[in-house]
């Protein structure tokens, strides 16, 4: 590998990971507004976590 092609796949590892943290933090803030919304005992009974694609 060149120079350019490392410093290119770096610039691209970051940006995905910068990606991934958005994704998280998205993910974060949908799964705190989740059990606000379940109501009764059987809404959170049958309530699944996950991580959706």
């Amino acid at each position: 590998m060149t120079t350019a092609e490392i410093t290119e796949l770096e610039a691209e590892m970051q940006q995905n990971m910068v990606l991934q943290g958005f994704k998280i933090h998205e993910r974060q803030q949908q799964m705190k507004e989740e059990p606000d919304n379940l109501t009764g005992w059987q809404a959170i009974k049958d309530y699944t976590v996950d991580w959706p694609e």
